[in-house]
């Protein structure tokens, strides 16, 4: 955290902000949500930041200059940096009667199935902007509880039909909750392709434009003696199949390498 001291009308008061993405905490981030939403010039936003992410009283934020909200909002820059938060904030939510819970940080109990899912949706609501997409990935996400025992994941078995009705569901959630759940998934997603840089690589030629990029084919490639068929495959955690698909990665470049020399 940071450390800040403000003088202001002969009075000093100091205030603890966020130093990184995973110091946020969920009204934090909801806050952020909603600035991101919001179409507003950039100094509005800074002192909308200085606020509700600071956590600076509305009197504070009226008496001070701008020079100074800049300076405390020059505290947050980790926000308009690439977004590495990798723990999950908004843990759970109800609509209705019934809460839906969402996955563990970092992603850590995903399946590779259900971060195949996930990346579809994203990368067609990156795309096309249809907030339907968006919903969908948010569905994926958030589950009811599971009945039975509870292992690593407190949410029930992912199906593309809960999926579809939960998508209905969803419709009315507030906008900057799914906006909140979409920076957190983004934070997520860049943490994964950075632990597992050679995975993501990009290919020599580069990738086609508004190409979605499914795993199905690589799901399907390591099925076998390690992992099981293409169903037991698919129910691999998705850090164990990224560290063995990294492991094959590796011992093909190594062996391209014998035979170049």
């Amino acid at each position: 955290m940071n450390a800040i001291e403000i003088s202001y009308q002969g009075k000093t008061v100091r205030y603890n902000t966020p130093a990184n993405w995973n110091e946020l905490s969920k009204h934090q981030l909801l806050a952020w949500a909603k600035i991101c939403l919001s179409k507003i010039d950039l100094n509005s936003a800074k002192k909308r930041a200085v606020q509700h992410v600071c956590g600076l009283r509305r009197g504070i934020v009226q008496r001070i200059n701008l020079g100074q909200i800049l300076q405390i909002a020059d505290t947050i820059g980790f926000l308009g940096q690439k977004n590495m938060l990798n723990k999950w904030v908004i843990r759970s939510f109800w609509r209705g009667i019934r809460k839906y819970h969402g996955p563990a940080d970092a992603l850590a109990n995903l399946t590779i199935a259900e971060y195949r899912m996930t990346e579809v949706y994203y990368q067609l609501f990156v795309q096309t902007g249809d907030k339907k997409h968006l919903l969908a990935l948010v569905a994926t996400l958030y589950r009811p509880k599971r009945k039975g025992v509870i292992k690593d994941d407190i949410r029930a078995d992912l199906t593309e039909n809960g999926v579809q009705i939960r998508e209905k569901r969803f419709k009315k959630l507030p906008g900057h909750v799914v906006e909140a759940i979409l920076l957190n998934y983004e934070g997520c997603r860049n943490s994964i392709i950075s632990q597992y840089a050679a995975v993501f690589k990009p290919t020599i030629h580069g990738e086609a434009k508004n190409k979605i990029n499914d795993l199905e084919d690589i799901i399907e490639a390591l099925a076998g003696d390690k992992f099981g068929t293409f169903s037991e495959t698919e129910q691999t955690n998705l850090n164990r199949f990224f560290r063995h698909l990294a492991h094959c990665i590796a011992r093909a470049e190594e062996e391209t390498s014998k035979l170049a020399s």
